[in-house]
């Protein structure tokens, strides 16, 4: 899906967010059925509702590390330049 968005500005509106510390390392996307279980368990860890923030969701994966490697085998795809 990301590269879609990228490949078609018009049809998006993309924003960055910036952090004084490097994030990268957090696989936080649906690509994968290891994705998927990530989702589920910060999902479910961040109490089953839909009103909790990323930084909420952060805070869960660094309390419950054995989360972060549910995901943590998957090759992120490259986005092609443009």
């Amino acid at each position: 899906m990301t590269p879609y968005q990228y490949e078609h500005p018009e049809r998006f509106k993309v924003v960055s967010l910036t952090s004084d510390e490097d994030l990268g390392h957090h696989r936080w996307t649906l690509d994968t059925p290891e994705d998927c279980e990530l989702i589920e368990a910060i999902y479910a860890g961040c109490g089953g509702h839909d009103a909790f923030t990323w930084r909420e969701a952060l805070e869960f994966v660094r309390g419950h590390p054995e989360v972060a490697e549910l995901n943590s085998q998957v090759q992120q795809k490259a986005i092609p330049e443009g």
